[in-house]
């Protein structure tokens, strides 16, 4: 059983990341607080998003507790057995039903890791005061986000600090890209390059090797990766277009490998092209690591912004690959 307190949000943009932040920012303390979890551990945040072809969306992100015994106000918990999916609320007096119908797991894989944390995929039938519509039928929910938690650490090591190109950036992404062949597999993992500043002979970078990995679908990818990463050390967020699997030093510890999954033809591809350029066209690259060298220094606390502000730039070269 998966045992969550969190919170939903309806019909959120694609790039609304509200939920997430002030669920990472309130949940910690006051579920350690209401008991539901022990203080010190290292548990999980998850989250949920409908899928299908529905005019609206619910979108839940929530934090894995050991029992439920008091729910914060404003949050609900959810319990995801192999058969029901109960749905829980603070106030006793207007509670959702003990469980929602009988829900169908598409897909779910059990960790063999020490933490033996389940995983998977379902359809469940809402309520129609949740969906604000009549439409009642069964809904597909995909796991949008996986996110290992130390309850002894006060935050993410998600600083920006680039260090000097150092060559031994591509034997450590051949390290890393071999094992990634191993544990998906040659039906999953078609194809991998190489991605990133890192792959930039030169190039000035925060020390983190990114690896593309070319996957036959979402659905294939997802299953399997999942099942190869459930630890501590890692990570799994699915972002508009694409997956990333994460990997840290240790759990919330510094990133060491950001690894994207996309089927050929995504415009996650498309970096490969950049990458391509700026070796080809040394001073345009020395431009880009002037540019990235300035932004580090004024956005080395928020790295949301250090990439946005890169992206003027990104977008003029990929102009040029186009065109040229």
């Amino acid at each position: 059983m998966i045992r969550l307190i969190g919170g939903i949000q309806f019909n959120p943009a694609a790039d609304d990341h509200s939920l997430i932040a002030e669920m990472f920012g309130r949940l910690p303390g006051e579920v350690v607080q209401s008991g539901c979890l022990t203080p010190g551990t290292i548990t999980r945040f998850v989250g949920f998003e409908s899928a299908g072809d529905f005019p609206d969306k619910l979108r839940f992100f929530g934090i894995e507790v050991d029992e439920l015994r008091t729910i914060p106000e404003g949050l609900v918990a959810w319990e995801l057995a192999a058969n029901s999916f109960t749905v829980r609320q603070p106030d006793a007096r207007r509670p959702y039903p003990a469980c929602w119908e009988a829900i169908n797991w598409q897909w779910s894989v059990q960790s063999l890791s020490a933490r033996n944390w389940p995983l998977g995929e379902f359809t469940a039938r809402g309520l129609p005061d949740w969906w604000k519509t009549e439409s009642t039928g069964k809904r597909p929910f995909h796991l949008f986000a996986h996110v290992p938690y130390d309850l002894n650490k006060a935050a993410f090591d998600d600083e920006v600090v680039l260090v000097d190109y150092d060559s031994s950036w591509p034997e450590q992404y051949e390290a890393l890209a071999a094992w990634l062949r191993e544990q998906l597999g040659p039906d999953i993992a078609l194809d991998l390059a190489h991605y990133g500043s890192t792959a930039i002979p030169g190039m000035p970078a925060k020390p983190i090797i990114d690896i593309l990995v070319e996957i036959p679908s979402f659905a294939a990818g997802k299953e399997r990766a999942l099942m190869v990463i459930n630890d501590p050390t890692w990570e799994y967020w699915l972002y508009s277009g694409h997956m990333v699997l994460f990997k840290r030093e240790e759990c919330m510890g510094r990133r060491t490998h950001p690894v994207h999954l996309a089927p050929a033809g995504n415009d996650l591809w498309k970096g490969l092209a950049f990458r391509d350029y700026l070796i080809a066209h040394p001073e345009d690259a020395a431009r880009y690591a002037t540019l990235k060298r300035d932004l580090a220094r004024l956005y080395g606390s928020d790295r949301e912004r250090y990439t946005q502000m890169k992206s003027e730039f990104v977008a003029g070269i990929n102009q040029r690959t186009l065109e040229n």
